[in-house]
């Protein structure tokens, strides 16, 4: 069995073993990884298209959504790359992105572009508080996903590590487009207050123990039963 994964930075290695790791013991499943730390989850539609292309016996993907709020910014690139590494955070096949967040975009794009911007507070005040960047963006985001999936013909499995899609897709009136789609109740990050789940020392991140326990307790039994052994 082959099954690919995608996310932000809970879904990566460089807090210890991740999710992913403990779904492929128990699946006994070949892993294709890719993660995007700290970007918003628009990057991981070229990730999936990517990964399914060059993957034709994949027989499942599982993505995990990131915040939504998180607006995804394409930069011009200089220079083309031609590496594609699926765990770069800014960048693939050629393409630079950045993620703008609540706070300091203006520091991060004046050091990735020289350009001396004022962009913080709109954004902030305008663009993030938008119920098109924090509810309608993640529904598309996940449609365009889906119809990848529909078009190659395997089947996507999605879950949420800070927000609960179902309760947002139910607020927008795109309840029954998300019935259609694999996604697991609930999120992450409720799971994670409700059974006192311990972050890393002065992280906001999670070790090897605490995605062994997210992985076991919150996402295996949601997807055993989508996932054939």
């Amino acid at each position: 069995m082959k099954i690919g994964v995608g996310g932000c930075s809970h879904s990566s290695s460089g807090y210890g073993k991740p999710w992913h790791f403990y779904m492929g013991n128990k699946f006994d499943a070949k892993i294709v990884i890719s993660s995007s730390s700290g970007q918003a989850n628009e990057i991981n539609i070229e990730k999936v298209k990517y990964i399914f292309e060059k993957n034709p016996d994949l027989d499942y993907f599982v993505l995990q959504l990131t915040e939504p709020s998180r607006f995804l910014l394409p930069l011009r690139e200089d220079k083309k790359e031609d590496l594609i590494f699926l765990e770069s955070p800014d960048t693939f096949n050629g393409m630079k992105f950045y993620s703008a967040k609540y706070n300091q975009n203006d520091q991060i794009i004046r050091k990735l572009t020289k350009i001396d911007v004022k962009f913080n507070d709109f954004f902030k005040n305008h663009v993030y508080t938008s119920d098109f960047n924090v509810k309608y963006k993640l529904i598309h985001t996940m449609m365009s996903i889906q119809h990848l999936s529909d078009h190659y013909n395997k089947k996507m499995i999605f879950f949420s590590w800070f927000v609960d899609v179902k309760k947002i897709a139910h607020s927008i009136g795109y309840e029954s487009i998300i019935n259609k789609m694999n996604v697991l109740d609930g999120c992450v990050d409720t799971f994670i207050k409700e059974n006192n789940v311990q972050s890393l020392p002065n992280d906001s991140h999670y070790g090897s123990e605490s995605h062994e326990m997210i992985f076991n307790q919150y996402i295996y039994p949601q997807i055993k039963d989508i996932i054939k052994q």
